[in-house]
């Protein structure tokens, strides 16, 4: 088997990270951690919603700004501007009656 060039590892990277909304690649392991941690760093939740067995579903929803770059500029003059785009991630945490994280998902909605 032959090694991957850089550009090779690059392009496959690339393909994971389209196909899978990045969320794979996140090295954060919320599972067994406190609902505390979570809060800490998202602040307030945006919602909660009882579940089963006593648990609690916490949510939040949270809006980033990208920065993009366009080319091209008015009378499709080539220039550079910096632009930024929004996107809103959604996370939601499965908490036992502990306070502990059970399971946990993150969204990265659409971009506008």
């Amino acid at each position: 088997m032959g090694r991957i060039s850089g550009v090779g590892l690059a392009v496959v990277v690339a393909a994971v990270c389209l196909t899978s909304g990045c969320a794979s690649l996140q090295t954060t392991e919320w599972t067994g951690h406190k609902i505390d941690e979570a809060i800490k760093k998202f602040g307030s939740p945006d919602r909660t919603v009882p579940a089963a067995n006593g648990q609690t579903m916490y949510v939040f929803v949270r809006e980033y700004s990208i920065p993009r770059s366009s080319w091209w500029g008015e009378r499709g003059q080539p220039t550079v501007q910096t632009m930024s785009q929004k996107q809103i991630t959604t996370w939601s945490f499965l908490v036992n009656q502990e306070r502990t994280v059970v399971s946990w998902n993150r969204d990265e909605g659409a971009m506008y």
